[in-house]
Protein backbone atom coordinates (compact mmCIF):
# COMPACT_ATOMS: atom_id res chain seq x y z
CA UNK A 1 0.00 0.00 0.00
CA UNK A 2 3.31 2.27 0.69
CA UNK A 3 3.63 2.02 -3.15
CA UNK A 4 0.65 2.97 -3.75
CA UNK A 5 0.83 6.79 -2.33
CA UNK A 6 4.43 7.49 -3.52
CA UNK A 7 3.50 6.16 -7.07
CA UNK A 8 3.47 9.37 -9.34
CA UNK A 9 0.79 10.34 -12.15
CA UNK A 10 1.41 8.94 -15.13
CA UNK A 11 -0.25 11.97 -17.41
CA UNK A 12 -0.07 15.67 -16.33
CA UNK A 13 -2.64 18.32 -17.66
CA UNK A 14 -1.05 21.45 -18.10
CA UNK A 15 -3.81 24.11 -18.36
CA UNK A 16 -3.01 27.41 -20.09
CA UNK A 17 -3.34 30.95 -18.13
CA UNK A 18 -5.91 32.78 -19.93
CA UNK A 19 -6.78 35.58 -19.03
CA UNK A 20 -10.39 36.54 -18.80
CA UNK A 21 -11.62 38.90 -22.25
CA UNK A 22 -13.10 42.25 -21.39
CA UNK A 23 -16.79 42.12 -20.83
CA UNK A 24 -18.72 44.04 -23.46
CA UNK A 25 -20.39 46.83 -22.57
CA UNK A 26 -24.13 47.17 -22.28
CA UNK A 27 -26.35 49.23 -21.95
CA UNK A 28 -27.23 50.07 -17.91
CA UNK A 29 -30.03 52.12 -18.37
CA UNK A 30 -32.85 50.69 -20.99
CA UNK A 31 -36.09 52.63 -21.27
CA UNK A 32 -39.12 51.37 -22.66
CA UNK A 33 -42.64 53.22 -23.28
CA UNK A 34 -45.30 52.72 -20.89
CA UNK A 35 -48.98 54.04 -20.75
CA UNK A 36 -48.15 56.99 -18.78
CA UNK A 37 -44.91 57.35 -21.22
CA UNK A 38 -47.62 57.43 -24.06
CA UNK A 39 -49.43 59.97 -22.75
CA UNK A 40 -46.61 62.41 -22.21
CA UNK A 41 -45.55 61.97 -25.80
CA UNK A 42 -47.88 65.04 -26.74
CA UNK A 43 -45.37 66.96 -24.34
CA UNK A 44 -42.50 65.83 -25.51
CA UNK A 45 -39.42 67.99 -25.22
CA UNK A 46 -37.60 69.41 -28.59
CA UNK A 47 -34.87 67.23 -28.51
CA UNK A 48 -36.99 63.91 -27.92
CA UNK A 49 -39.21 65.46 -31.39
CA UNK A 50 -35.65 65.70 -33.42
CA UNK A 51 -34.52 62.36 -32.21
CA UNK A 52 -37.69 60.73 -33.46
CA UNK A 53 -37.24 62.65 -36.65
CA UNK A 54 -33.84 61.12 -37.43
CA UNK A 55 -35.34 58.03 -36.43
CA UNK A 56 -38.14 58.24 -39.05
CA UNK A 57 -35.79 59.41 -41.52
CA UNK A 58 -33.47 56.65 -40.81
CA UNK A 59 -36.39 53.97 -41.59
CA UNK A 60 -37.52 55.91 -44.74
CA UNK A 61 -33.77 55.60 -45.98
CA UNK A 62 -33.58 52.13 -45.33
CA UNK A 63 -37.15 51.07 -46.77
CA UNK A 64 -36.24 53.11 -49.61
CA UNK A 65 -33.15 51.13 -49.88
CA UNK A 66 -35.00 47.54 -49.67
CA UNK A 67 -37.44 48.79 -52.43
CA UNK A 68 -34.64 49.41 -54.62
CA UNK A 69 -32.84 46.26 -54.22
CA UNK A 70 -36.36 43.84 -54.52
CA UNK A 71 -36.97 46.26 -57.39
CA UNK A 72 -33.27 44.99 -59.05
CA UNK A 73 -33.90 41.59 -58.27
CA UNK A 74 -36.91 41.70 -60.34
CA UNK A 75 -35.05 42.94 -63.67
CA UNK A 76 -32.81 40.30 -62.80
CA UNK A 77 -35.26 37.40 -63.06
CA UNK A 78 -37.78 38.91 -65.47
CA UNK A 79 -40.33 39.88 -63.59
CA UNK A 80 -41.45 42.63 -65.51
CA UNK A 81 -40.36 41.35 -68.81
CA UNK A 82 -43.32 38.31 -67.65
CA UNK A 83 -45.72 40.80 -66.36
CA UNK A 84 -45.10 42.91 -69.81
CA UNK A 85 -46.29 39.54 -71.68
CA UNK A 86 -49.13 38.59 -69.71
CA UNK A 87 -50.51 42.43 -70.00
CA UNK A 88 -50.54 41.60 -73.79
CA UNK A 89 -52.27 38.58 -73.49
CA UNK A 90 -54.92 40.25 -71.27
CA UNK A 91 -55.24 42.85 -73.33
CA UNK A 92 -55.27 40.93 -76.92
CA UNK A 93 -57.92 38.78 -74.98
CA UNK A 94 -59.98 41.93 -73.81
CA UNK A 95 -60.08 42.81 -77.88
CA UNK A 96 -61.49 39.75 -78.82
CA UNK A 97 -64.30 39.82 -76.41
CA UNK A 98 -64.79 43.17 -77.28
CA UNK A 99 -64.87 42.20 -81.21
CA UNK A 100 -67.91 39.61 -80.04
CA UNK A 101 -70.01 42.42 -78.30
CA UNK A 102 -71.65 44.13 -80.77
CA UNK A 103 -72.36 48.53 -79.90
CA UNK A 104 -75.95 47.35 -78.61
CA UNK A 105 -74.70 44.91 -76.16
CA UNK A 106 -76.14 41.96 -78.04
CA UNK A 107 -73.58 38.77 -78.27
CA UNK A 108 -72.75 38.18 -82.34
CA UNK A 109 -73.79 34.89 -83.39
CA UNK A 110 -71.21 32.57 -83.87
CA UNK A 111 -72.95 29.32 -83.94
CA UNK A 112 -73.67 29.48 -88.07
CA UNK A 113 -70.12 28.30 -88.09
CA UNK A 114 -70.44 25.30 -85.20
CA UNK A 115 -73.83 24.25 -87.08
CA UNK A 116 -72.12 23.79 -90.67
CA UNK A 117 -69.58 21.67 -89.04
CA UNK A 118 -71.91 19.66 -86.96
CA UNK A 119 -74.05 18.93 -90.12
CA UNK A 120 -70.36 18.14 -91.95
CA UNK A 121 -69.55 15.38 -89.30
CA UNK A 122 -73.43 13.94 -89.05
CA UNK A 123 -73.24 13.74 -92.63
CA UNK A 124 -69.69 12.22 -92.69
CA UNK A 125 -71.25 10.03 -90.40
CA UNK A 126 -74.24 8.88 -92.47
CA UNK A 127 -71.57 8.58 -95.38
CA UNK A 128 -69.83 5.72 -93.69
CA UNK A 129 -69.37 2.79 -96.27
CA UNK A 130 -71.69 -0.54 -95.20
CA UNK A 131 -67.62 -2.43 -94.10
CA UNK A 132 -67.51 0.41 -90.94
CA UNK A 133 -71.05 -0.03 -90.13
CA UNK A 134 -70.75 -3.63 -89.82
CA UNK A 135 -67.51 -3.23 -88.01
CA UNK A 136 -69.56 -1.15 -85.44
CA UNK A 137 -71.93 -3.67 -84.47
CA UNK A 138 -69.14 -5.95 -84.17
CA UNK A 139 -66.75 -4.04 -81.64
CA UNK A 140 -69.92 -2.92 -79.89
CA UNK A 141 -70.77 -6.66 -79.33
CA UNK A 142 -66.93 -7.71 -78.49
CA UNK A 143 -67.11 -4.67 -75.86
CA UNK A 144 -70.38 -6.42 -73.71
CA UNK A 145 -68.73 -9.66 -74.23
CA UNK A 146 -66.73 -10.89 -70.54
CA UNK A 147 -63.93 -11.71 -70.50
CA UNK A 148 -63.34 -9.78 -73.62
CA UNK A 149 -61.73 -12.03 -76.66
CA UNK A 150 -58.56 -10.91 -78.48
CA UNK A 151 -58.71 -9.43 -82.00
CA UNK A 152 -56.55 -9.02 -84.94
CA UNK A 153 -56.67 -5.75 -87.09
CA UNK A 154 -54.70 -4.08 -89.35
CA UNK A 155 -53.84 -0.40 -88.05
CA UNK A 156 -52.08 2.36 -89.89
CA UNK A 157 -50.59 -0.51 -92.06
CA UNK A 158 -49.43 -2.69 -88.86
CA UNK A 159 -51.39 -6.27 -87.35
CA UNK A 160 -52.20 -5.89 -83.74
CA UNK A 161 -52.93 -8.17 -81.44
CA UNK A 162 -55.68 -6.12 -79.15
CA UNK A 163 -58.70 -6.45 -76.83
CA UNK A 164 -61.63 -4.08 -77.07
CA UNK A 165 -62.21 -2.18 -73.83
CA UNK A 166 -64.68 0.69 -74.91
CA UNK A 167 -66.22 2.32 -77.94
CA UNK A 168 -67.22 5.64 -77.55
CA UNK A 169 -69.15 7.55 -80.97
CA UNK A 170 -66.29 6.40 -83.56
CA UNK A 171 -63.23 6.37 -81.15
CA UNK A 172 -62.48 3.04 -79.94
CA UNK A 173 -60.63 2.01 -76.82
CA UNK A 174 -58.29 -1.06 -76.87
CA UNK A 175 -56.08 -2.86 -74.86
CA UNK A 176 -52.67 -3.80 -76.74
CA UNK A 177 -50.84 -5.95 -73.97
CA UNK A 178 -50.65 -3.80 -71.04
CA UNK A 179 -51.04 -0.83 -72.23
CA UNK A 180 -54.21 1.27 -73.23
CA UNK A 181 -54.90 3.14 -75.80
CA UNK A 182 -57.54 5.31 -78.08
CA UNK A 183 -57.89 5.39 -82.03
CA UNK A 184 -60.83 6.30 -84.68
CA UNK A 185 -62.80 3.46 -85.76
CA UNK A 186 -61.50 4.52 -89.43
CA UNK A 187 -58.02 3.58 -88.78
CA UNK A 188 -59.22 -0.41 -88.52
CA UNK A 189 -59.15 -2.79 -91.26
CA UNK A 190 -59.60 -6.42 -91.86
CA UNK A 191 -60.88 -7.13 -88.06
CA UNK A 192 -60.50 -10.56 -87.10
CA UNK A 193 -61.81 -12.21 -83.59
CA UNK A 194 -59.62 -15.28 -82.31
CA UNK A 195 -61.22 -17.98 -80.59
CA UNK A 196 -58.20 -18.92 -77.93
CA UNK A 197 -57.67 -16.40 -74.87
CA UNK A 198 -53.62 -16.08 -75.79
CA UNK A 199 -51.65 -13.18 -75.09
Amino acid sequence: MSEENNSKPLFYIVQPKITEPKKPEMQEIYRTKTKKNKEKDHDQAPEDSLTTETENEEERVIKEAKEAKFDQIKREFGVYDALGEIETELNSIQKIKNELHEPGGSVRVISDVNQENQENQVKEQKKDSPEVEKMRRVLTGLIRQDPKPFCEASIGGQTVRFQVIGKRNDMIKIKVGSHTQSISIHELSDLTILNSMEE
